[in-house]
Parts: C-alpha cells; sequence; structure tokens
C-alpha cells in the first residue's frame, strides 16, 4: 500500500458519537470522538460533528482544515434524502468523501479483502463485498427487521412486559426486570414512554436479556431466537458465495459470551470501522495499493 499520500482524517459517525482517527504513513496516529453523526436523523448537526472532529486533529497537527482530507462512512447515509443533503453540503476540508457506516465496517473487517460481515448492534445487517461491489441482507429498521439486534430484543422484551401487565402470560424474573428498569408496570405508562419505538431507546433493555440467560425461560427463548436468525443469515450468505465471515457489534458481543457453537463459524474482524473508513479515502482519492 502506498504511504506517499497526503494525511487522511477517517471518520465513523453514529448515532450516539463521531470517531475520527488521522492517519499518516498508513499508521493511524491519534483519535478524538464528538457526538453523534447520524446523517438521516439530523445532517446539520452530524456536519458540526463531522467539523468539530476534524478540526480538533488539525489543530493539534498544525494542518490546514481547508488542505486535509476527509474521508468516512455514517449512519444514515444509505438513504436517499441524507444522501442529498450530505451532497448540497460545501464541507471545509479540501476533499471529502462519504460512505455508509456499514460500509467502512466491512472493509475494515477484511481490510478491504472480499467478505461477508454481520453486524449486530442496536440494529442488524449483513454486508458482502464481492468482486468491489457490495450487498446488504437486513437491515430494515426495528419496526419491519433489524432480526437478532438491541433493539429487536427490547422491543420483543416490552411486548411480554405488556402482555404480564395485561395478566395474559405469566411473569419472570426477566419480566420483572423489565418493570423495574422501566419504572412501572402499568401498559399505559410503557406505551406511553414507547410508543415510538425509537430503536436506541428500544436497545436499552436489551442487556437484561443477555443477564438472565441460564435462568429464565424467556431470555433463553429470545436468544435463541436471535441466535436461529443470525445462524439463518449466515447459512444464506455462504449459499450464495463462499468468502470469509465476520460478525461484531455491542450485541454480538453479548451473544458471543453465551458461547453458541453455531455462531463460532464468523471471525472476529482483522480490523476496525475507523481503518475501514481509512481504506475507503484512499480508493476515493485516488491512493491505490
Amino acid at each position: 500500500m502506498a504511504s506517499n499520500h497526503p494525511p487522511i482524517i477517517a471518520i465513523d459517525g453514529g448515532g450516539t458519537s463521531c470517531d475520527a482517527a488521522l492517519f499518516i504513513k498508513n499508521k493511524c496516529i491519534d483519535k478524538v470522538v464528538t457526538g453523534p453523526a447520524n446523517v438521516h436523523v439530523n445532517p446539520s448537526r452530524a456536519q458540526q460533528n463531522i467539523v468539530a472532529a476534524v478540526s480538533e486533529l488539525v489543530s493539534r497537527y498544525d494542518l490546514g482544515l481547508d488542505q486535509i482530507l476527509v474521508s468516512g462512512g455514517c449512519a444514515g447515509m444509505g438513504i436517499a434524502t441524507a444522501q442529498q443533503e450530505m451532497q448540497k453540503w460545501h464541507s471545509p476540508f479540501g476533499q471529502f468523501a462519504l460512505t455508509t457506516d456499514v460500509h467502512v465496517a466491512t472493509l475494515g473487517a477484511n481490510l478491504g479483502a472480499d467478505c461477508h460481515t454481520i453486524i449486530v448492534g442496536t440494529g442488524s445487517c449483513a454486508l458482502t463485498l464481492h468482486k468491489g461491489e457490495l450487498t446488504q441482507t437486513g437491515g430494515h429498521g426495528c419496526l419491519l427487521g433489524d432480526d437478532a439486534s438491541g433493539a429487536w430484543l427490547g422491543h420483543e422484551l416490552l411486548r411480554y412486559c405488556l402482555l404480564a401487565s395485561d395478566g395474559l402470560t405469566e411473569t419472570s424474573e426477566l419480566i420483572e426486570a423489565g418493570f423495574t428498569f422501566i419504572g412501572t408496570r402499568k401498559a399505559a405508562e410503557i406505551v406511553s414512554r414507547y410508543h415510538t419505538l425509537d430503536s436506541a431507546m428500544l436497545a436499552t433493555l436489551a442487556p437484561l436479556v443477555f443477564e438472565h440467560v441460564g435462568e429464565d425461560e424467556l431470555a433463553n427463548h429470545l436468544v435463541a431466537q436471535g441466535v436461529d436468525y443470525l445462524v439463518h443469515l449466515y447459512g444464506h450468505l455462504d449459499a450464495q458465495v463462499a468468502l470469509p465471515s465476520f460478525a461484531y457489534g455491542s450485541i454480538w458481543n453479548a451473544y458471543k459470551k453465551c458461547s453458541i457453537e453455531e455462531l463460532t463459524v464468523l471471525q472476529t474482524p482483522l480490523s476496525d470501522p475507523l481503518h475501514g473508513a481509512y481504506l475507503y479515502g484512499l480508493s476515493a482519492f485516488g491512493f491505490q495499493s
């Protein structure tokens, strides 16, 4: 990989933070973190946090903001309206190249080489990078998909809490933990609090499920459903084309701790999304191996 290119700042923008890293001569020199950078939820806030992260790094190393190369991936960038907003933005950077957060995650997983990547965090989806083409499976949001994800687990737990509140199912240790976490066992109050079905809010309930695995029938059932989906998803990807397969994400780490044999085929990524964002920049700016 050529190293005689200018410094590049890589961006990994998500719903809770914007991570940025300065790469010089193929090495990550420094990192900073600013606020949320979901370009669909709030494009202007995402732009502000991207600029804040880049500005901090260029100031530390006496680089010019109007000359720096910035590449990255942001949550929400796969949505057409968000793409249009970001294309209209006149960034203060020398050059700016942006793709989706899952794209840079996939590039980082196998250092830019072909692979399958299953991402299980607040939401869930799978990406296949093959012969330069990126194909997504799943990732349709918590209302229509995102099976096995943190939002999906939280949504399922809420459903059972409401059933128990209405007397339509027996309570359990997990359901009682859900009531305690929510702060009420009254159905009307639960609905009032969660009626927007915000993915990040739903996902805050997911750790309760894993905390009760092995001791609560409902927790075991929900995790088993999640595992079944992930196994099915991997099988589908592998049947399309056999490639190295990786998985990552906060909820994926929780599944891993359950030591489930069927999921051991999924490897730990070779690098992180920031490295993937850097690799994306090398291609976008014309620097190749």
